[in-house]
């Protein structure tokens, strides 16, 4: 089965295509790549590349957030469409999944942070990361209240919220947090590709019709916008 993962929730642009063979082509494109006008000629070029016809895709895997709004609004539409349009299966999984899966950590909670700016993070916790399924939900914290979730064991740190606030999470946890290297800060293609096709057996697809973003909270336009005068 010719599977296609992406995922623009973040400021990296992840994009993969697998077989039951495995691996056929992964890219990461950074900057700014998560533009409408950049997400779907970035999958096309990814099959040319391939040298295949996306005639061939039997099935679309989507980073569904949280993270940048416009990034993840964008990339859950464009998997919304390639899975209608060609009538295939859509499986949805969240970012901190994906980039809590790819980090090798033994023994160690695994906690992937993304910056939600404001001095607050979007996280989870992990016990088994390689599984994608944290300990609770997803959540939107400042970033004391996040750390103060975590027990007293030993807790692994990664993404851009982890590279931000690295001091502070030193200075309050000492030698009990450990950081992923930089490398860590986005999701991989290749990952999400692997959760995805686990799920896909699993029968955990999702409607196109009703799939909307992990957001966790609204977004900054939203807020700003003038509040209704009560009645």
């Amino acid at each position: 089965m010719l599977l296609l993962a992406m995922d623009a929730s973040t400021a990296c642009l992840s994009l993969a295509l697998t077989s039951d063979d495995g691996l056929r082509l992964e890219v990461a494109q950074k900057g700014p790549a998560t533009r409408a006008e950049s997400v779907l000629p970035a999958v096309y070029r990814l099959f040319r590349d391939a040298q295949l016809s996306p005639s061939e895709l039997q099935a679309v895997v989507v980073g569904v957030g949280p993270g940048s709004f416009t990034g993840t609004r964008v990339a859950v539409a464009a998997a919304k469409g390639l899975a209608y349009g060609r009538n295939l299966p859509l499986v949805a999984v969240s970012t901190l999944d994906t980039m809590a899966a790819g980090l090798p950590a033994p023994g160690l909670r695994v906690c992937p942070l993304l910056d939600a700016r404001r001095e607050e993070v979007y996280g989870a916790v992990y016990q088994n990361p390689c599984a994608g399924r944290p300990l609770a939900g997803y959540v939107n914290l400042p970033l004391v209240e996040f750390l103060s979730l975590l027990d007293d064991g030993p807790a692994a740190f990664l993404g851009d919220g982890a590279l931000r606030y690295r001091e502070r999470i030193a200075e309050h946890l000492g030698d009990r947090a450990w950081f992923a290297p930089e490398e860590h800060a986005h999701p991989r293609g290749l990952v999400l590709a692997r959760l995805g096709r686990e799920r896909l057996r699993a029968g955990e697809t999702t409607d196109p019709h009703t799939l909307v973003p992990l957001y966790l909270r609204r977004s900054e336009a939203e807020q700003a916008w003038p509040k209704s005068p009560r009645s």
